[in-house]
């Protein structure tokens, strides 16, 4: 068992190795049990080729006491994990835990230690303070192997609105910075004065010496909401000039946004338009910027009301009325507060939220849902590596503009070469339109249509280039275990799979 604990040692001394003085300058207190290393296993999906698997990898991460056998930790360090272990001091075994709760909005997780024993036995639940503090001197708190934490100085900057970790709904978090070593890994952040906890520390740039934290108010909401975050259910653009006020209606002392986009399923469908003017939402003005002034806070965008305007009697199921001009005339609506609508999406994008790619395999050609994800494995430079027209799709059609619009984008990932397809084998990234005729909506449907065809039909797909690729049903099952035994395929179809699949909420 000693072996474990030298292990889960040299793992954190390895993250720790472009500063050897880390502990050793810092001033020691006693952790007290509020926060612990966690490890966890992980293993990624292999977007390219998703009948393979990726080398499972391990992420170290810190988690907060908050209660009831529970730590508090970046949601990024738990997607795809398959091990979640916590390090006791006085312990050299460490305590498996699960997964209870995931936002990736929030870039939270709540894990639970299953078989705690003295763990938790002289700790104290912390506490976060709701309001959000910016502009001041802080503390952050790093844990290590031996039961003690360094206090690192650093500054807390301004409050701004961001997508966490990738994720959809901008929420509010604070920029911090500091010239001491930090990882952004989940340590805790406390106010040097009053030693508040203040929120928790999810990214750190160690070259620019700065970055961000997850303030205590949405940390606050995550624990105590079994709802997802709010959101508003439609993009914007500013109104920047006298011509474009007068042109939609705008009196000299009004301001506005204007609405350019309106989400499938959401908050604002069916209820805003595009091209309306929202220029105030509850009793606050919007600002040509598309902020408003906050009681406390000042100037915040107006995202703020929507996605975490609990302070202001907006929570998630709440009606906020919206005051617009429509067709140069005002009107007043109700929007009813809903989470992101995944039903939108059309292309998987952001934050992969557990999400697993499947495929399909057919007579040699195998068949994809196109995600932000695959394009990504093209490296750091992706933007400028990948196919401009599979670009052009991600930043395009990501979003279904209706109910009958497909719910994903299939194309032809790759052919594994075989007699049965000669003249096809250079074949890839060519969307797929129609089969037999129907057309294509996600994989799974065309799963469906090819088991329904009968063994004296044909197998006709219609691609976006034009291109028509027949296939004889006849001795198509045979085909394809010859392919799949020479290219070394379990399966020939592998369905996507979406969403936290084990992540429970028992309490």
């Amino acid at each position: 068992m000693n072996n474990i604990y030298i292990s889960f040692f040299l793992i954190f001394l390895q993250i720790c190795i472009t500063n050897t003085n880390l502990f050793s300058e810092s001033t020691k207190v006693s952790l007290d049990k509020h926060q612990l290393l966690v490890k966890v296993t992980y293993q990624n999906p292999n977007f390219l080729n998703p009948w393979k698997n990726k080398t499972p990898d391990i992420r170290i991460g810190v988690g907060t006491y908050i209660g009831e056998n529970r730590l508090l930790i970046p949601a990024s360090l738990l997607e795809y994990n398959t091990l979640i272990e916590v390090q006791s001091p006085s312990d050299s075994i460490s305590k498996l835990s699960q997964v209870i709760k995931m936002d990736s909005e929030a870039n939270l997780g709540l894990i639970e230690v299953k078989d705690p024993k003295d763990l938790f036995a002289k700790s104290e639940s912390i506490q976060f303070n709701s309001n959000l503090v910016a502009n001041t001197e802080v503390q952050v708190l790093i844990p290590d192997n031996q039961g003690e934490i360094s206090k690192k100085r650093a500054e807390l900057g301004k409050i701004q609105m961001e997508t966490y970790s990738d994720g959809r709904i901008e929420l509010p978090s604070i920029e911090i910075s500091s010239n001491e070593a930090l990882y952004g890994n989940g340590e805790l952040i406390i106010g040097l004065k009053n030693k508040q906890a203040l929120g928790i520390l999810y990214y750190f740039n160690k070259t620019k010496n700065s970055g961000r934290m997850i303030p205590g108010k949405i940390i606050n909401l995550f624990i105590k909401s079994k709802a997802q975050f709010p959101f508003k259910g439609f993009y914007f653009q500013p109104i920047n000039n006298e011509v474009t006020q007068n042109y939609y209606g705008l009196k000299k002392d009004q301001s506005g946004i204007l609405v350019a986009e309106v989400i499938l399923d959401s908050s604002a469908y069916g209820v805003l338009q595009t091209e309306d003017v929202i220029i105030k939402i509850g009793n606050f003005k919007i600002d040509n910027q598309g902020r408003f002034n906050h009681p406390i806070y000042g100037k915040l965008p107006l995202s703020y009301i929507f996605h975490s305007g609990d302070d202001l009697g907006f929570k998630f199921g709440s009606k906020v009325p919206v005051e617009i001009i429509r067709k140069k005339k005002k009107e007043t609506l109700s929007l009813v507060l809903k989470e992101f609508p995944e039903s939108s999406i059309q292309i998987p994008f952001g934050n992969p939220q557990n999400y697993k790619p499947g495929y399909l395999m057919v007579g040699g050609y195998v068949f994809m849902e196109l995600n932000e994800f695959y394009l990504k494995e093209w490296g750091r430079n992706w933007r400028s590596s990948v196919d401009k027209k599979m670009l052009y799709k991600l930043d395009y059609h990501k979003f279904r503009k209706s109910s009958k619009d497909p719910k994903r984008v299939i194309f032809i990932s790759q052919v594994f070469p075989d007699d049965s397809n000669n003249g096809f084998h250079d074949l890839r990234q060519d969307y797929v339109q129609e089969i037999n005729g129907k057309p294509v909506t996600d994989l799974n449907q065309l799963h469906g249509e090819i088991e329904t065809v009968k063994e004296k039909d044909w197998i006709v797909f219609k691609l976006e280039s034009g291109i028509e690729i027949p296939i004889p049903a006849k001795n198509l099952y045979k085909l394809n275990l010859r392919i799949m035994k020479n290219f070394q395929i379990q399966k020939s179809f592998m369905q996507p799979s979406t969403g936290f699949a084990d992540t429970i909420d028992s309490k």
